[in-house]
């Protein structure tokens, strides 16, 4: 089995932000039978898919731009599509420019990668990337915010120097998208990317961030009265572009992010820096209502009611203008809520989608 990069989130919380895969888009099987091999790519994936004659040895040779080998198979078409495919190990991944040869008997089907890429460019709220020069391209693309279940696209074409972009009507930022291209002979290629973000806890010493797949990521813990370095939290993304690390300062020890502290992960994204600031909750326990407010400017969040580990109940939060919030959890079961019967000693996981996408969450404990 193929495993595919495509993911978007729903909320910035640490403990509860949900990564969600699907499949990769395939040519119709109609594909095969106009060309003896066709080929199914994910630019940054470690697997190289497609298809070809029904139940046939199929000699996969992959080469990177330069000729170096990255991996050498032998696969069986599927009898029943002709689908085939296969899997890298040890931090192989597709990449622009790879050359691919696929052997059939004495048929032969060589291909190269083209320069497909996609940007969700959360600086300047658009989307971006390269393409086949003059090629028309489809870009797909999901809000990363509460409760978005469909994708839109747009078709496009790559100007004469093989670039291409696109501006929506509001805000990219905790967006996904999914660029694709067809080629003449029914090859199939695409590439995906996700908004950069980081995700901290008041309190906490874990981080999470992210970004581009196989990337290095550096996010440093100020203080916020000196801006001295507390701690700093780096590392690599994976084939999902996603780090989880712990903020260490220089004696490798894990340090907790406090009110106050200034979070800089511009190494990531130029604009990836904020101010931790407190984030209030208050909560009546006979009535079943949470009040609260994000200090730092957010335009949305979330929270979960948490009994010895386990959720009793959650609400994704609508803000008012000044960032406060009311959320009745007594009220029946709807899409982005789930009903509390609130308890003392109960935790409350208030998360805040601060404005360019990042994200910050507290625990408050019900007295």
């Amino acid at each position: 089995m193929r495993r595919s990069r495509r993911g978007r989130f729903l909320g910035g919380l640490l403990g509860t932000t949900i990564l969600i895969t699907a499949a990769l888009v395939a040519p119709a099987l109609a594909s095969a039978a106009t060309a003896k091999v066709t080929f199914s790519l994910l630019i940054d994936s470690n697997c190289v898919e497609g298809y070809g004659p029904l139940n046939r040895s199929l000699h996969l040779v992959w080469r990177n731009s330069g000729g170096a080998l990255k991996s050498d198979a032998v696969v069986t078409t599927s009898a029943v599509s002709g689908y085939w495919s296969h899997c890298s190990s040890g931090g192989t991944f597709l990449a622009k420019g790879d050359r691919l040869k696929a052997i059939v008997g004495t048929y032969v089907r060589k291909f190269t990668v083209p320069p497909l890429s996609v940007e969700v460019d959360r600086v300047q709220d658009n989307f971006h990337g390269t393409a086949p020069a003059g090629s028309t391209v489809t870009l797909w693309y999901i809000h990363g915010g509460c409760c978005a279940d469909f994708e839109q696209h747009a078709d496009l074409v790559a100007d004469s120097s093989g670039n291409w972009s696109f501006t929506e009507d509001y805000p990219t930022d905790r967006f996904y998208g999914r660029i694709e291209w067809n080629s003449a002979k029914g090859d199939f290629v695409q590439a995906e990317a996700q908004a950069a973000a980081v995700s901290v806890v008041i309190g906490r010493s874990a981080v999470l961030v992210k970004g581009d797949p196989n990337h290095g990521v550096r996010v440093v813990l100020r203080d916020g009265q000196t801006g001295a370095r507390r701690g700093v939290a780096k590392g690599l993304t994976d084939q999902y572009g996603l780090f989880q690390g712990t903020f260490l300062n220089a004696s490798g020890h894990a340090v907790k992010v406090a009110v106050g502290d200034k979070i800089d992960g511009r190494s990531v994204s130029s604009d990836m820096k904020f101010t931790v600031r407190n984030i209030e909750v208050a909560v009546d326990v006979l009535a079943d209502v949470i009040d609260g407010r994000c200090i730092n400017p957010s335009v949305s969040g979330s929270l979960f009611v948490l009994r010895n580990g386990e959720s009793r109940g959650y609400a994704f939060i609508g803000l008012e203008a000044d960032g406060s919030f009311s959320i009745w959890m007594g009220d029946g079961g709807t899409l982005g809520y789930d009903p509390a019967n609130i308890h003392r000693g109960d935790k409350i996981r208030v998360t805040c989608n601060l404005a360019k996408g990042d994200a910050l969450t507290t625990n408050y404990v019900v007295r």
